[in-house]
């Protein structure tokens, strides 16, 4: 009689563990600061940098979207708002960035390398793409302009 309790005992944890196993993991939430890293570790610089270059990266969205495509950019662009405000506190100007050269340049300043200053605006759009939204659609109308 102990034969079947232990094989009902086996087949039961096979079962438990094979239902645990089968399930799609939680899909990750994109925050602003899941954006800040890994544009961070993409880029290979700093997170207090890639927040400076973000919010400078905001006020040139500003520059080269309309006004429409602008808000739905800072919408949906995890902390858009908030690192838009951010560059306000820097002193970012509105108008006062407005090509990526000086993104770059702004990041050059902070003691990033020119390489990877270049790469950071790669990286922001790289991320992007798993934003959801129009916020890779809108970044790109931004770098081509």
């Amino acid at each position: 009689m102990q034969k079947p309790f232990n094989l009902a005992a086996v087949i039961f944890a096979i079962v438990l563990l094979s239902g645990c196993s089968g399930s799609d993991p939680e899909p990750e939430v994109i925050t602003e600061s899941v954006i800040i890293e890994k544009v961070s570790k993409s880029s290979g610089i700093s997170r207090s940098q890639t927040q400076i270059g973000l919010s400078a990266l905001m006020k040139l969205s500003e520059e080269k979207l309309t006004p429409d495509e602008f808000t739905k950019l800072t919408a949906d662009f995890p902390g858009g708002e908030n690192l838009y405000n951010f560059g306000d506190a820097l002193g970012f100007a509105k108008g006062s960035i407005k090509t990526q050269a000086e993104i770059v340049q702004i990041l050059v300043n902070l003691g990033v390398s020119p390489v990877d200053a270049g790469k950071f605006l790669a990286s922001v759009l790289s991320v992007s793409k798993n934003m959801g939204g129009d916020v890779y659609s809108l970044l790109s109308k931004v770098y081509e302009k």
